[in-house]
């Protein structure tokens, strides 16, 4: 989105790998799915995220400013991915506007 002054993502991440991020920080949750939701889950991706940049060598604009966890995959089906699983932005754009207005 050309409006943004920051980069901000939104994170594939292994449900089991959320899950223990929600036990570690003693976080209670009946579903898995809404883990990407709690604002300590996202602030814990985040640094995992930024520290990964800086340990990597990434300027001060390529670090992510804002994250939002997925644990639903984007897939062929639901036209997030091409046939050779390239991803379509504008549909992704389309299914995960509630989340990106979120970390605008």
């Amino acid at each position: 989105d050309a409006s943004l002054d920051k980069p901000i993502a939104l994170a594939q991440c292994k449900s089991a790998e959320l899950a223990k991020i929600a036990d570690d920080l003693k976080i209670s949750y009946n579903n898995v799915d809404e883990l990407g939701t709690l604002k300590e889950i996202q602030a814990t991706v985040l640094k995992q995220l930024q520290e990964a940049g800086k340990k990597n060598g990434l300027t001060p604009l390529e670090i992510v400013a804002g994250v939002h966890p997925l644990t639903q995959p984007w897939l062929v089906a639901d036209g997030c991915l091409t046939a050779t699983q390239k991803l379509v932005p504008r549909a992704v754009y389309k299914k995960n506007a509630t989340e990106l207005a979120a970390l605008k």
